[in-house]
């Protein structure tokens, strides 16, 4: 049915630089298996295209023709993929071994033996070689309202005595985790085709969420591998701070409603509004970004959009 191992999708949205020297490692370091590279653009301005064609001719490009988004772009690269397993890959991720090849490895021995497996990552380590973020706790309507107010408390007293790091939690020995961060996602096709792919509702944040959410409810386990690294620059493509911080919030309400009753939905809508009325006092924002970022929340007010 397929005729590579792994399609390798990458979004890229105006990170150039970054997305050819992702390329280049994957190239660089990957041995053993048949892959194809599929670069998803999201109607970059920075010439990424054109620079692509020119030093990778291999590299298939789909140009989206807009900005629609990293769960979408995922998506639309997917209908093009030929591999049994699908690897989603951030454009500001640099490989330093084989890592494809080990992961391609581990999925194969494991599904001769069950299909509980949906997704596997591994540790994503920042450009001075220290962990970054690789996995995170699934987000509760608890513990997201406990995080800001945690953070209205370390900005009002100016201080980083209370820890804004809530939602993390130690990876078991098993290297089971509640989900792997979108930056390595390495799944099934059939399993990401019997899931419908992302939902194309978050336009961006809270996609792999979602998804491996999704997975959890169908009890497949989503797994570290501890003996695999990459280089995870964080960042690429993030644009204004207000803008980027109101699609993320955006996102956080829409996973909420998407997955607790709708009382629960309600309650927490309340109180999160509350928490984020500070941020349109902020003298630092543009009067355009606290419009866009009011409307944000005076929208998430109707349960059902």
């Amino acid at each position: 049915m397929y005729s590579i191992d792994v399609s390798i999708i990458i979004v890229s949205f105006n990170t150039k630089h970054l997305t050819l020297k992702c390329i280049e490692s994957i190239i660089d370091h990957t041995i053993g298996i048949k892959y194809e590279i599929i670069v998803v653009d999201n109607a970059s301005i920075d010439g990424s295209v054109e620079a692509i064609k020119a030093k990778f001719p291999i590299v298939s490009i789909i140009d989206s023709g807009e900005n629609i988004g990293f769960g979408r772009a995922n998506n639309l690269g997917v209908e093009s993929a030929k591999g049994k397993y699908l690897f989603f890959l951030n454009s500001d991720c640099i490989l330093i071994e084989n890592a494809i090849m080990k992961m391609y490895d581990y999925f194969e021995k494991q599904n001769s033996l069950n299909n509980s497996i949906g997704a596997i990552g591994c540790y994503l380590l920042d450009s001075e070689n220290n962990l970054n973020t690789s996995y995170k706790r699934f987000p509760t309507p608890g513990l997201l309202v406990g995080s800001r107010i945690l953070d209205l408390v370390n900005r009002v007293f100016k201080t980083k005595f209370v820890t804004k790091q809530v939602s993390n939690y130690t990876i078991n020995r098993k290297g089971e985790v509640d989900f792997i961060t979108g930056a390595d996602l390495f799944i099934l096709n059939d399993i990401f085709t019997s899931l419908n792919g992302f939902d194309p509702s978050f336009f961006m944040y809270y996609e792999e969420t979602d998804l491996q959410k999704r997975m959890s409810n169908k009890s497949l386990k989503r797994i570290i591998l501890k003996d695999v690294n990459i280089i995870h620059l964080e960042g690429g493509s993030t644009s204004r701070k207000m803008s980027s911080n109101t699609i993320f919030i955006d996102s956080e309400f829409k996973y909420i409603k998407k997955h607790y009753p709708l009382f629960i939905y309600m309650l927490y809508y309340l109180l999160m509004s509350i928490l984020l009325l500070p941020s349109l006092f902020n003298y630092t924002h543009s009067k355009k970004d606290k419009k866009i970022f009011l409307k944000m929340i005076l929208r998430n007010a109707i349960p059902f959009n």
